[in-house]
């Protein structure tokens, strides 16, 4: 065991040692990066007053796509160094556009605050709705169901989940834009995320080392399959409108959206199959406790029946996710009587397609690779327990 957890380690170690050298800059990449900084200046602020609104008239003679109606609002700042101040501003609206803001009374806001060079307000506009009160109160609510349900074993997973979000955050996407391997960024992200988590949750035993390596095995197999499909069915990485966008971006940092497309496959399946091996590693690790004469044989064989009970529920969950998220755009293709044949050939149809259909392969070989690395430690931790009688017999 103590072998295993050196290796690892080294193996956590080594990786990071390739990322320890920073990239060069050029003096092109800081002219980029000094462009690209964010110069606007956005605030909190709430409505006081709708002073004027013509949003409820009728004006049937206007053709929608000519139809532009006005609010004059009083608002207070909620933020920044203007922070108290009142200011009348302008809400010009757009009603054939579906995401247009209608303000009321009492509305919380986001706006955009120009200012001159002496730091008076010369114009707001209105950026967006303020939506962060309902988003903490929702993170708030997650938080605290996974406390007083799980208790002890739910506080570790909030602590493996915060590991989990700051490698995402801190160590895969400035890999990223420093210029590094995608694919090899996201599978040392998949490596200590799941050490980090199997050993927070299970602690150092045989159960979390299985799961630990069945985990990285299952996901290794989603990601060697997204590649070699991706490549031969010649995937851009560009299907969506976000790395449609992301493309337009000073190419001075050298991302290659094809990998990306995969390293995200990786990742994204990397949840349901550290789950899946985690749930086949403590049953078999239950069994074996109850019955500690099992055989090797018997044991594989339970884990099998556990696992195929598995695959069901958790492929339904991947593939539903992914589904989930291009409900509007199935619509879409339905609505214009799209050829099949057409929507299949769509780079971002078949990306998602490759995503559900890789992250499912993973997890469904997670359980037979589990299995049998469970069977392996716990053959070699008889065979040191017979050993040891051996010897205090002589």
């Amino acid at each position: 065991m103590k072998k295993t957890l050196l290796t690892l380690l080294l193996i956590i170690a080594s990786c990071a040692a390739i990322f320890a050298a920073s990239s060069d800059t050029s003096g092109l990449s800081e002219y980029y990066d000094e462009q690209m900084q964010a110069t606007e200046v956005v605030e909190n602020a709430k409505v006081l007053e709708v002073m004027y609104d013509d949003t409820d008239e009728e004006r049937p003679d206007v053709p929608i796509e000519s139809d532009f109606r006005v609010q004059h609002l009083k608002i207070q700042l909620t933020s920044g160094s203007h922070k108290g101040e009142t200011y009348d501003i302008q809400n010009q609206i757009q009603m054939a556009m579906p995401f247009k803001i209608i303000c009321d009374k009492g509305d919380k806001i986001l706006v955009q605050v120009d200012t001159n060079s002496t730091g008076k307000v010369t114009n707001l506009i209105i950026y967006d709705r303020d939506r962060s009160g309902v988003i903490y109160c929702c993170v708030i609510s997650f938080v605290l169901m996974l406390l007083l349900i799980g208790r002890k074993q739910g506080l570790k997973s909030l602590l493996s989940l915060i590991v989990t979000i700051a490698l995402v955050f801190f160590g895969f996407l400035p890999m990223i834009i420093n210029g590094y391997s995608p694919l090899l960024s996201s599978f040392i992200v998949c490596l200590v995320a799941t050490f980090v988590t199997m050993i927070t949750i299970g602690g150092m035993n045989q159960k979390s080392f299985s799961a630990i390596f069945g985990t990285l095995a299952g996901t290794l197999t989603a990601m060697m399959f997204a590649v070699i499909a991706g490549r031969i069915a010649q995937l851009t990485g560009l299907g969506n409108e976000e790395a449609q966008m992301l493309s337009y971006i000073p190419q001075n940092y050298g991302i290659n959206y094809q990998s990306l497309l995969f390293s995200g496959i990786a990742i994204g399946a990397l949840g349901a199959v550290m789950d899946t091996a985690l749930s086949i590693s403590s049953a078999m690790n239950e069994i074996i406790n109850t019955n500690s004469d099992i055989s090797i044989k018997q044991l594989r064989k339970s884990g099998m029946t556990i696992g195929r009970d598995i695959i069901g529920s958790m492929s339904n969950t991947l593939i539903l996710a992914y589904t989930s998220t291009n409900i509007p755009l199935i619509l879409l293709l339905i609505l214009f009587k799209t050829e099949f044949r057409n929507v299949m050939n769509l780079d971002v149809i078949a990306s998602e397609i490759l995503r559900a259909t890789a992250g499912s392969i993973g997890l469904i070989l997670t359980i037979p690779l589990t299995v049998n690395i469970m069977c392996i430690m716990e053959s070699k931790r008889r065979d040191k327990i017979k050993l040891k009688q051996k010897q205090r017999k002589i």
